[in-house]
C-alpha cells in the first residue's frame, strides 16, 4: 500500500507564506475586448472568441463570470470543456451549472437570461461540437453563448446568430503594467528587458511572463531537463493531475519531494500559478509539454496515485479543507460527479481499464441521479478497451444510458446484442428488452414475451413484467385490466418485493385508476409510492407529475403546477430523459389548458420529434394525441385532424385502443366545430359509451354529443344533461353552445358569462377567451354595445395572448360589425381582414366564410377579391353549418339587409338583421315597444296591441324612436297627420292622443311622455328598447 504523507497545514509552512504573497496576477488591459465581448452579445446569441495558446482566453473567460454578466444584465455560468468529452458530457455539465432539467439545456438557454461561458470548445470533435450547436439559443432568445477555442471553430455560417471575434495580445501599456507586477510579486529584472519582451512577444501574456522567468532566473527557466530534481517531480505531478491542486495533493503524489520549496520556484519561474483559494494551477501549454517529455512508466504511476486522491473517501461529510487529501477535497473537486469523472479519467490515463470500469459501473447510480449521463456518456466512450467481464458490464452500462436518455432503439440494438444473459439477472433484462419493444412499437412482441415472465420464480422479475403489461393493458384499453396486474401482484407479493418495486406497481395502479376516473385511488397509491421511496428523484418526479395529473382532473390548475413545480425540481436530480420529459409533456398539457397554447404546441411538437429520432414510437404517439388536442382547441382545425387521424391509424395498427380513442374524441371535436353533424354525432355516441376510452374522454364525449345533437335538433338540452364528469367550466361552454344552437339566446349567454367568470378564478385564459367571445355575439345581438365591446376586445386580447386562433376571430368580427354600425367602415373592414387572414391560415373554414361574407358586407368594392375564398369555404361545409353561418351573420348584423332599426333608452340607434324579441330581450326590459309586432311589453308582459291604432301607433313610435328629443307641436302633427299644424284644430286631438298613449304606457305614463313649452318628449328607462322595421316603412 502506497505511503500517505502528513502534509502540514499551509499556514505552519514559511515556504507558503511566502507562496502567499504571490497572488494571482489581475487582469491588464482587455478593457476593448470586453467591451466588444458585450456589444456582440447585445447583437448576436453566440460569440465564439478565438486565440492563440497563451492569449489569455481562460483569464477573459474567468473575468466574465466573476463579472456575473452584469454588463449585458445576465447571469453568468462558466464551463470548461475537458479532453475526450463529448457533446453530451458538456451540454450536462452546462445544464448543472444552470440548475435545470436534464436535456433542457436549449430550452434554458431560450427562455432564460444566462451566459454560458464554454471554454476551451476547440477540445471536441467537429461532431460533438454541431451536436452542442443544436442547443444554442435563436436570435429572439433571452440566453447567450460564449465559446473559447483556439482554432476557428468548424460552424455553419450563421451573420445572424453568430460573431467571431479574434483575441491577441495585450497593448503595449496592459503587457508593460503586467512586467511590473511580475517584478513586484518576484523580483527585478535587468533594464531593457521589458522593452525587448513586449517586442518579442507582441503582448501575448503566457509568452510575456516566460520571457520574465528567463530575465529573472536566467535563459533557462523553461528549460525543464535544467530543473531542480525535486521542482522537475513536482511539475510532472501538477500536470499529471490536470486541475488546480492544493500543495497537499502534490504531497501526497511526491511522499519524498520538499513540495513547498518546489512549487515556490515553480510559481517564480511562472510555470504554474497561484490560484485565490490557495491551489496552484498548470497552464495547458505547459502541461501538454510536460507530460508528452514524461515517461511513459511515470506518468501512469503517478495517473493511478492521483485517481486515488479522487476516489477516496474523505472523512466526514460537508465542505473538506484544502489539506485534506481524501476525496479530491485538496482537488477542489468538491461534487462526487468531478471527482468521478477525474479517478476515472486518470484510470484510463494509468492504463487501468477495467479498474475504471468498475468503478464507474459501481457508482453509475451516484452520476445518474445528479443529472450527469452525458458525463457517464463520455466516459463510457473513452473506455472502449474494457475486456472479460468488464466488457459485458461496459456494456449493460451503456444500454442503461441509453434508456435513460431514452434512446429506445440504441438501448434495445444493444441489449440485444449482448443477449439477456442466464438467471435471475437474465430474466430482469429480457423484461427490460421486452418494455423497449413495447416503447418501440412492438405491442404484440413485448406483450407476449412480458406474460411468460409474470410467472417467473423472482418476485422482482414478476414484479417489472407486471408494471409493464399494467401500461400496455391500460393502452390497450383494458382498464379494469391494468388495475388488477398492479393490484394483484402488489397483494400477492407486498412482503417480498423490494422498495423499487412497489413504487412502481404503485405508479402504475395510480396511473389505471385515473384512466377509471378514480381520482380518490390514484391519489392513494400515490402517496403510498412516495412513502416507500422519497428519496429517489426519480421516483418523486414521476408521483409529482401523476399527482398534477390528478388535481388537472379535478380542475385545480394552479395546484397542478405547483405539482410539476415540484417534479421540475425532482426531475434535476436524476438523469432520465424520459423522466424529464415527462415533465415537460405535463406541463405542456397544463399550460394549454392555462391558455398558453403556442408554447404548448412548440413543446409537444420537440416531444414527438425527440421521441421518434430515439426509436419511443408509444411515447412519440402519446403525445402526438395531445398536440391534436391542442391543435383543436386552439383553432388550427386542420392540422387537428390531419394529426388526430394518422394517430387514430397508428394506434389501432397496434392494438392501442385507449390512445385511438383519444385521437378519435380529437377528430369528433373538429366534426362539431365545423358542423359536420352526422359524423360526429356517430362518432360521439360511440366514443361515449366505448369501454376502452378513459373516463374523462367519455366524459368529454358525452359533453360534445350534447353539443352537436343541439345543433341537428335546434333544441336545447336540460341542465342536468351534461356529464358530471366535466368540470363546472366545460359543462358551461357546453351548455352555451348547445343553448345557441337552439336559439335560446338567454340562456346561451348566462352560459356564457358564467364559463367566464370561473374560466378566470380558474386562471384558464383559452376557456376565457373562448366563453368571451361567444357572450359578445349575443350581446351585440341583443343591442349591448357597450358589453358586446368589452367582452369581444378582452377575447381578443386574451386570444392573442395565448395563442387561440378561434377566438380571436370571433372577437374581431364582432368587433368590425360593432365599427360597421358606428359609421367607422375602415376600422371595420381592417377588424373583418384580420378575422379572415386569421382563419384562413388556421384552417377555420366555418370562421372564414363569415370573416369573406362580413368583408363584402362591408366594402362591396371587395367583392371579387374576396369571392374565391368565400367560395373555397363554403363548399367544404354542411348544409347545417351554412345555416348557422347565417346566423351568425344575422346576429353579428353583418348582412346586406339590415331592416330593423334598434333604438336604446339613451337614443343610440343600430340596424339589425332579426328582430327576435328573445334575442333583443325583450322579457327582461322595464319597457320595450316592439314596433315590428306592435306591442307594448312592460316587465316581461305584453300590456297593450297597438295594431288596430293606427294613429296611436304612428304617434308612439314617433316619440318612442327619439327618447330625449323634444318634438314640437308643428313637427308632430306635420308627421303624424301630414298636414299643417293649426293650434285650434289640433291641440286637443294632440292632447287627447298623448293621454290615451300615456295610459296604454301604465300607471307612470305621464312620466314616460312628458311635455314642455317646446313639445313633447319621450323620457324612457335606461333598459328601455326600441324596434322597427324601417323597410317595411
Amino acid at each position: 500500500m502506497r505511503r500517505r504523507t502528513r502534509i502540514r497545514k499551509p499556514e505552519s509552512s514559511n515556504a507558503l507564506r511566502r507562496l502567499g504573497l504571490a497572488s494571482p496576477p489581475p487582469l491588464f488591459g482587455r478593457v476593448r475586448e470586453l467591451a466588444e465581448i458585450e456589444l456582440a452579445l447585445r447583437e448576436v446569441p453566440v460569440v465564439v472568441v478565438t486565440g492563440p495558446i497563451g492569449a489569455g482566453k481562460s483569464r477573459l473567460a474567468r473575468e466574465l463570470a466573476a463579472r456575473d454578466g452584469e454588463a449585458v444584465g445576465l447571469t453568468a455560468r462558466y464551463v470548461q470543456c475537458e479532453p475526450g468529452d463529448v457533446a453530451a458530457s458538456v451540454a450536462a455539465r452546462a445544464e448543472r451549472a444552470l440548475d435545470v432539467v436534464p436535456g433542457s439545456l436549449d430550452a434554458a438557454l431560450r427562455d432564460r437570461p444566462v451566459l454560458l461561458l464554454v471554454d476551451d470548445a476547440h477540445r471536441l470533435e467537429p461532431h460533438e461540437l454541431a451536436r452542442l450547436a443544436a442547443a444554442f439559443p435563436p436570435p429572439e432568445a433571452c440566453g447567450r453563448v460564449v465559446l473559447w477555442s483556439r482554432d476557428a471553430l468548424p460552424l455553419r455560417r450563421d451573420p445572424d446568430g453568430r460573431r467571431e471575434l479574434a483575441l491577441g495580445g495585450l497593448d503595449e501599456a496592459a503587457a508593460r503594467d503586467l512586467w511590473a507586477h511580475l517584478e513586484d510579486q518576484y523580483g527585478p529584472t535587468p533594464a531593457g528587458a521589458c522593452d525587448d519582451a513586449v517586442v518579442r512577444t507582441r503582448g501575448m501574456p503566457l509568452a510575456l511572463r516566460r520571457e520574465y522567468a528567463r530575465a529573472a532566473a536566467g535563459p533557462d527557466a523553461w528549460d525543464l531537463d535544467a530543473l531542480p530534481a525535486d521542482v522537475r517531480a513536482a511539475l510532472d505531478a501538477a500536470a499529471v493531475l490536470g486541475v488546480a491542486a492544493a500543495p497537499a495533493a502534490i504531497a501526497a503524489l511526491l511522499p519524498d519531494c520538499d513540495v513547498e520549496s518546489a512549487l515556490a520556484q515553480l510559481v517564480a519561474r511562472q510555470l504554474i500559478d497561484p490560484l485565490d483559494d490557495g491551489r496552484f494551477a498548470v497552464h495547458d501549454a505547459v502541461r501538454e509539454d510536460v507530460v508528452d517529455r514524461m515517461d511513459a512508466a511515470r506518468r501512469s504511476a503517478l495517473a493511478a496515485a492521483a485517481a486515488e486522491l479522487a476516489l477516496d473517501r474523505p472523512r466526514g461529510a460537508g465542505r473538506q479543507p484544502a489539506w485534506e487529501v481524501r476525496g479530491g477535497a485538496a482537488l477542489g473537486l468538491a461534487d462526487p460527479v468531478d471527482r468521478l469523472r477525474f479517478g476515472v479519467r486518470r484510470l484510463i490515463d494509468a492504463g487501468e481499464t477495467n479498474r475504471a470500469v468498475d468503478v464507474l459501473v459501481a457508482a453509475e447510480e451516484v452520476l445518474a441521479r445528479r443529472g450527469c449521463g452525458g458525463e457517464l456518456e463520455a466516459l463510457v466512450a473513452a473506455l472502449s478497451g474494457a475486456t472479460g467481464k468488464q466488457a459485458d458490464a461496459l456494456a449493460a452500462l451503456r444500454a442503461d444510458i441509453a434508456v435513460r436518455h431514452g434512446r429506445i432503439a440504441a438501448a434495445l440494438e444493444i441489449l440485444e446484442q449482448v443477449g439477456p444473459g442466464r438467471g435471475v439477472a437474465g430474466a430482469r433484462r429480457r423484461v427490460r428488452i421486452a418494455e423497449l419493444r413495447y416503447r418501440s412499437g412492438d405491442v404484440d412482441a413485448a406483450e407476449a414475451a412480458l406474460r411468460a415472465l409474470a410467472e417467473h420464480a423472482a418476485v422482482g422479475v414478476r414484479a417489472g413484467a407486471a408494471v409493464a403489461l399494467s401500461r400496455i393493458a391500460l393502452d390497450r384499453g383494458d382498464v379494469d385490466g391494468a388495475i388488477a396486474i398492479a393490484a394483484d401482484t402488489l397483494d400477492a407479493d407486498r412482503a417480498k418485493l423490494p422498495a423499487s418495486a412497489r413504487v412502481r406497481l404503485g405508479l402504475a395502479l395510480a396511473d389505471a385508476q385515473l384512466a377509471a376516473g378514480n381520482v380518490t385511488a390514484a391519489r392513494a397509491a400515490l402517496a403510498r409510492a412516495a412513502t416507500v421511496a422519497a428519496p429517489d428523484p426519480s421516483v418523486a418526479a414521476g408521483v409529482a407529475c401523476r399527482l398534477a395529473a390528478c388535481l388537472v382532473a379535478e380542475g385545480r390548475l394552479g395546484d397542478a403546477e405547483t405539482a410539476l413545480a415540484d417534479a421540475e425540481a425532482a426531475a434535476r436530480e436524476c438523469d432520465e430523459a424520459a423522466v424529464a420529459e415527462d415533465v415537460r409533456h405535463r406541463r405542456a398539457v397544463v399550460g394549454a389548458l392555462r391558455g398558453d397554447m403556442a408554447a404548448a404546441c412548440d413543446a409537444l411538437r420537440a416531444i414527438v420529434d425527440a421521441r421518434r429520432q430515439r426509436g419511443d414510437e408509444v411515447g412519440a404517439l402519446r403525445a402526438e394525441v395531445d398536440l391534436a388536442a391542442v391543435l383543436e382547441r386552439r383553432g388550427h382545425v386542420s392540422a387537428a385532424a390531419e394529426l388526430a387521424a394518422a394517430c387514430a391509424q397508428s394506434a389501432d395498427a397496434r392494438g392501442l385502443a385507449a390512445i385511438a380513442a383519444e385521437a378519435r374524441l380529437v377528430a369528433a371535436a373538429v366534426d362539431v366545430a365545423e358542423l359536420r353533424l352526422d359524423e360526429a354525432i356517430a362518432a360521439l355516441a360511440a366514443l361515449a359509451a366505448s369501454p376502452e376510452a378513459t373516463a374523462g374522454a367519455r366524459a368529454r364525449a358525452a359533453s360534445l354529443l350534447e353539443v352537436a345533437r343541439a345543433w341537428a335538433s335546434g333544441e336545447a338540452p336540460a341542465a342536468d344533461a351534461l356529464p358530471l364528469e366535466c368540470d363546472e367550466i366545460v359543462r358551461a361552454r357546453a351548455r352555451a353552445s348547445a343553448c345557441l344552437a337552439a336559439g335560446a339566446v338567454v340562456d346561451a349567454l348566462d352560459a356564457a358569462r358564467s364559463a367566464s367568470v370561473w374560466a378566470e378564478r380558474a386562471g384558464r385564459v383559452a376557456d376565457m377567451a373562448d366563453a368571451l367571445a361567444l357572450a359578445a355575439r349575443m350581446y351585440l345581438a341583443r343591442g349591448d354595445r357597450a358589453a358586446a365591446t368589452a367582452a369581444a376586445t378582452r377575447a381578443v386580447r386574451e386570444g392573442r395572448a395565448c395563442g387561440f386562433t378561434r377566438a380571436q376571430v370571433r372577437g374581431l368580427l364582432v368587433l368590425a360589425a360593432l365599427r360597421r354600425d358606428a359609421g367607422d367602415t375602415d376600422a371595420a373592414l381592417a377588424y373583418a381582414r384580420d378575422a379572415h387572414d386569421l382563419a384562413s391560415d388556421a384552417g377555420l373554414a366555418f370562421e372564414r366564410l363569415i370573416a369573406a361574407e362580413a368583408v363584402e358586407v362591408i366594402d362591396p368594392t371587395a367583392a371579387g377579391d374576396n369571392g374565391e375564398s368565400r367560395d373555397a369555404a363554403a363548399a367544404t361545409l354542411s348544409e347545417p353549418a351554412l345555416r348557422t353561418a347565417r346566423q351568425a351573420l344575422s346576429d353579428l348584423g353583418l348582412t346586406a339587409a339590415r331592416p330593423y332599426r334598434v333604438v336604446t333608452g339613451n337614443g343610440q340607434e343600430s340596424f339589425v338583421a332579426d328582430a327576435n324579441p328573445g334575442l333583443l330581450r325583450m322579457e327582461d326590459r322595464s319597457l320595450a315597444i316592439d314596433g315590428v309586432r306592435e306591442v307594448i311589453v312592460r316587465d316581461g308582459v305584453q300590456i297593450a296591441d297597438l295594431r288596430r291604432r293606427s294613429l296611436l301607433k304612428r304617434l308612439l313610435f314617433l316619440l318612442a324612436g327619439a327618447p330625449t328629443r323634444t318634438f314640437s307641436k308643428e313637427e308632430i302633427v306635420e308627421t303624424v297627420w301630414n298636414v299643417e299644424y293649426h293650434p285650434l284644430r289640433h291641440d286637443a286631438a294632440l292632447f287627447t292622443n298623448i293621454m290615451r298613449i300615456r295610459r296604454l304606457l301604465g300607471k307612470d305614463g305621464a312620466d314616460l311622455i312628458r311635455v314642455s313649452d317646446d313639445g313633447y318628449r319621450f323620457c324612457a328607462p335606461s333598459d328601455y328598447l326600441f324596434v322597427e322595421n324601417v323597410a317595411a316603412a
